[in-house]
């Protein structure tokens, strides 16, 4: 038996928009994201990754309640069967630098800022001739 292990990095890069309407404008933010994937048994990989979700909004942040930074991880495991992988993946995300609009509507709440988190399960499939 032979293992594998195969890493992978991605830098993502949002150039932003310029408007001169500033609730228009949207802010130059970068993402990555680091992967790998262990082979266990012939049949059954084990996959783990990091990856942020940073805010890509207006600058002055008023059309929006809640902005918000995120960074978070995934584990799953695929499976190769008869020309066709099977994953199974899981993936939290947690907030950092998450704060509500200072428009008055979002005000009225009196939370001065928030803590976001998300939780998600993920089956998908893949095949080939």
């Amino acid at each position: 038996m032979t293992r594998k292990i195969l890493l992978s990095f991605d830098l993502i890069y949002y150039t932003g928009i310029h408007s001169d309407l500033d609730f228009l404008g949207l802010k130059q933010i970068v993402n990555y994201s680091f992967g790998s994937q262990l082979k266990i048994i012939e049949n059954l990989t084990f996959r783990f990754g990091l990856f942020t979700n940073n805010w890509a909004g207006a600058k002055t942040e008023p059309e929006e309640i809640i902005n918000s930074d995120y960074r978070g991880v995934t584990a799953g495991l695929a499976i190769d069967y008869n020309k066709s992988t099977f994953s199974f993946a899981a993936i939290y995300q947690k907030s950092f630098n998450a704060s509500y609009s200072t428009t008055a509507f979002a005000s009225q709440g009196k939370y001065p800022s928030v803590d976001c988190y998300s939780y998600s399960f993920l089956i998908g499939m893949t095949s080939y001739l």
